[in-house]
């Protein structure tokens, strides 16, 4: 407003601009401020009646918990349904046995842990700057890694390592996953999430292929289930990742200041409008 000369127009400084939470979720925001008396009733005060002093809006603290915390517990939720279908499925395919509720939960736990660690490490690059994305992705990737190893049950650790030919091979390959997919996402980034789900597929595949060496007659009874099975699980993976995206620019740019502050940045650094 200062640089085109609006100043005279509008009273907006900087104790005017007040930032709160109020509502849960975003879309709904859009709703629910129509009932808000507090919201409306600081407008009235302000705007209307004059009084510069007039209370602002608050932030109200549970709306803030949800909002910060459940959309990513959603992302978990997706990715830990996604890896228990297909988990679900190998075991009544390959094994025929009723596994007990306490391993089960272990093992879908682990290896949901190290597809969120290895699905945060490799988006960072394409969603924010090297720093603090860098640190928050392999932050992520550790905890992840740590995770895996320790709800992930032995024999499930061997099984899986085993596809891949060396001890705890499957953290090696999605570690790999994870830095291919990083990189293509900032070099490549109109290919979106296909690295890493494609790459991820390609793993879950070869743990497939070691599966069949043990039963190689299993494939005849439950094929159509496996590929249900491990369709799902893609899906449900890249529907997570992307919701984590969603969610990740959300709070890092658009509910902070970071918006403006990287607006004017562009600005500043925006060449000037000149004729030739």
């Amino acid at each position: 407003m200062k640089e085109n000369g609006w100043e005279s127009c509008f009273q907006f400084a900087a104790k005017d601009d007040c930032g709160f939470t109020r509502y849960p979720f975003p879309g709904k925001a859009h709703n629910d401020y129509w009932d808000d008396d507090q919201v409306f009733g600081n407008f009235i005060d302000d705007v209307v009646c004059g009084n510069r002093n007039a209370e602002k809006p608050r932030t109200i603290l549970w709306t803030l918990f949800v909002s910060r915390v459940v959309p990513y517990v959603l992302c978990l939720v997706l990715l830990g349904g996604g890896t228990y279908v297909l988990y679900s499925t190998l075991v009544a395919t390959f094994f025929q046995s009723n596994t007990d509720f306490v391993r089960v939960l272990r093992n879908v736990s682990g290896l949901t842990c190290l597809l969120a660690g290895v699905t945060v490490f490799s988006r960072m690059p394409r969603i924010d700057k090297i720093w603090p994305g860098s640190f928050i992705g392999v932050t992520a990737l550790a905890l992840g890694i740590y995770g895996y190893l320790a709800f992930a049950t032995p024999r499930t650790q061997a099984l899986l390592s085993g596809a891949f030919w060396i001890p705890n091979g499957i953290i090696y390959a999605f570690l790999i996953i994870g830095l291919i997919s990083a990189g293509l996402g900032k070099l490549k980034p109109e290919w979106g999430m296909t690295p890493l789900i494609g790459l991820g597929g390609i793993a879950a595949c070869l743990v497939l292929l070691t599966l069949l060496q043990n039963n190689p007659t299993a494939l005849d009874r439950s094929l159509w289930a496996l590929i249900l099975a491990n369709a799902a699980f893609l899906y449900l993976w890249w529907l997570s990742a992307l919701i984590f995206d969603l969610v990740y620019i959300w709070h890092r740019f658009i509910c902070s200041y970071k918006t403006t502050a990287i607006l004017s940045t562009l600005r500043a650094e925006a060449p000037s409008d000149s004729k030739a």
